[in-house]
């Protein structure tokens, strides 16, 4: 299966959003799988996850797919980061 991931951390570098996408094959979308969103109280803290959505989820604590942020911006880079991931080549020997 084929995952592409966007982070975004905000300009102080407490905040980060990463959206994780995978591949539909059958249908040729790349589906938004999960999102988190971390913060962190200095620099020098790890980022702990305070906000989630992963698909199928339907957990209490997780938020509703449509409470995702999902700009134009974020889907392009996503697209972007799929194309670079594409390979062509001729198929291995048999």
């Amino acid at each position: 299966m084929t995952n592409v991931i966007v982070e975004k951390e905000s300009d102080d570098a407490l905040r980060k959003e990463e959206w994780g996408f995978t591949l539909d094959y059958l249908r040729g979308d790349l589906v938004l799988e999960h999102y988190l969103v971390f913060e962190r109280s200095t620099k020098r803290h790890k980022y702990r996850a305070i906000k989630s959505y992963y698909w199928g989820d339907a957990s209490r604590y997780a938020l509703a797919v449509s409470d995702v942020p999902l700009s134009q911006e974020i889907k392009e880079e996503a697209l972007q980061k799929l194309v670079a991931q594409i390979e062509v080549r001729k198929p291995a020997n048999d």
